[in-house]
């Protein structure tokens, strides 16, 4: 059972990196709708780690990034528009999905993300997904942080290089991160790149003044006590 799922993954694999070029020469006909559905369910219900989710995910970074010819810009196929719109929103999911133990899977979704921040294709609204991936608040008031924390310090600095990209930083993304960075796991190289990627988007207009001094003001908290 398992050996036959692992060669239909692999003949699915095989397959996926043919996809882009197939949608670009069906445009604006039936077999165009049924290639982006088929790509869609199959990105959508393959397991994160797979290698399955690996060529969906190149296919999509050739799809939207790659490809001049699909990206819409223009909206000229909105029907397109749409599916790269949700194969995006799928993106901060799969990264809480992959947790700490697929690093090098993680890397391939931030290198992703970060790739659609310089593309302008980073939408506001998956702040709310991707508070996940750094920490939230149960119920009780405890902190439950999230893979952010436990994966290596190239992919943490990729997944903060990417809160550049947001055209607004939302208060409850930057609490979030404040968790974080009161956590002594956090290394402190990290903690000063934070800073210095959050002030880089405040000065951009990124971040409101409001929430850049209480994310401030939540950070000497780290410090209270210590001597100097």
């Amino acid at each position: 059972m398992r050996s036959g799922k692992a060669i239909r993954e692999k003949q699915i694999s095989t397959l996926i990196p043919f996809i882009p070029k197939h949608v670009s020469q069906v445009i604006g006909n039936w077999k165009h709708r049924r290639l982006l559905q088929a790509f869609t369910k199959t990105f959508q219900d393959c397991s994160p780690e797979s290698s399955v989710k690996l060529a969906c995910l190149a296919a999509i970074e050739e799809m939207i990034i790659s490809r001049e010819d699909l990206l819409c810009t223009d909206v000229s196929d909105s029907e397109l528009f749409d599916y790269q719109i949700t194969w995006i929103r799928e993106l901060p999911t799969l990264l809480v999905l992959l947790g700490d133990k697929h690093p090098s899977s993680s890397q391939v979704v931030l290198h992703l993300l970060l790739r659609l921040g310089q593309c302008s294709l980073l939408y506001d609204e998956m702040q709310c997904l991707l508070k996940e991936f750094y920490s939230t608040y149960q119920d009780e008031g405890n902190i439950c942080y999230g893979p952010f924390l436990r994966l290596d310090r190239d992919s943490q600095e990729l997944s903060i290089c990417c809160l550049d990209y947001f055209s607004q930083l939302d208060s409850t993304l930057l609490k979030s991160i404040a968790s974080c960075c009161l956590c002594h796991e956090l290394d402190p190289f990290m903690l000063f790149w934070i800073i210095e990627v959050l002030h880089s988007a405040f000065k951009a207009g990124h971040v409101q003044i409001s929430d850049h001094i209480s994310f401030f003001i939540t950070l000497v908290s780290r410090f209270k006590g210590f001597s100097w």
